[in-house]
């Protein structure tokens, strides 16, 4: 839309009645975009200038704000705007390899089966999920080259602060030669390995037909194999 005014107001706790200072408040549109962001100051207030006319969803980085606050469709000045928020819950560590070593880079992913949460661990292997409302999660990792752990189901409380650290597993390995039916190997051959269900990890044969793929998930796989005139072939 087209920028039509100011939106000005106070961020407050809705537990203490407390402004809460140096927290960034957002203004994010309905396709997850954020259109402005802001730092709350004394007194927890926060302005935004040339707010477009549109509708938005008031977030506050840790904190749960109010239904009653946070859908906000701006048409003019609004410049007493009060959002009502309470602290959410926290859960932070660090992705962990087999070998004791941190695995940066991984996508961490935290769901109720309703709401979801992202996070990337850093430099050092660790990640931070803020502003979690009350109840029980389920926190999964992917990582590439790697075997995920299982998932976990996590308490939440509002307010406090949970440690988990997500150790990855020790995978398996496989290694093959994909040939013809007279036994020359083929090279180029794409060969799809994964169990049933999963995203199948792809590799491309060498020139002597050789395949090899690390970090695999134990238990049963399937194996297939498919190239160019040929037939392709699954083995499990």
């Amino acid at each position: 839309g087209i920028p039509t005014g100011l939106l000005a107001g106070r961020l407050i706790n809705a537990k203490t009645g407390n402004p809460i200072t140096n927290v960034v408040v957002s203004l994010v549109l309905t396709n997850g975009n954020t259109f402005a962001a802001v730092t709350t100051t004394n007194g927890g207030s926060f302005m935004f200038s040339q707010v477009a006319s549109n509708t938005y969803t008031i977030t506050a980085d840790g904190y749960i704000v109010s239904d009653t606050n946070k859908n906000l469709t701006f048409t003019t000045n609004l410049d007493s705007y009060v959002v009502v928020a309470t602290l959410g819950g926290i859960i932070n560590g660090r992705a962990i390899a087999p070998q004791g070593t941190i695995i940066t880079n991984v996508t961490i992913m935290l769901t109720d089966g309703t709401n979801q949460f992202n996070a990337t661990t850093d430099a050092n292997g660790k990640y931070k999920i803020s502003g979690i409302p009350g109840g029980t999660w389920l926190l999964s990792a992917q990582a590439t080259g790697h075997v995920a752990p299982a998932t976990n189901m996590v308490t939440i409380v509002e307010g406090a602060s949970v440690v988990v650290d997500l150790q990855f597993l020790p995978g398996a390995s496989i290694s093959g030669t994909v040939a013809n039916g007279l036994g020359s190997p083929i090279s180029g051959a794409t060969v799809f390995i994964g169990a049933s269900g999963d995203t199948a990890t792809s590799v491309t044969t060498d020139g002597s037909g050789y395949f090899h793929v690390q970090e695999i998930a134990s238990g049963d796989i399937s194996v297939l194999a498919s190239a160019n005139g040929y037939v392709q072939e699954t083995l499990q």
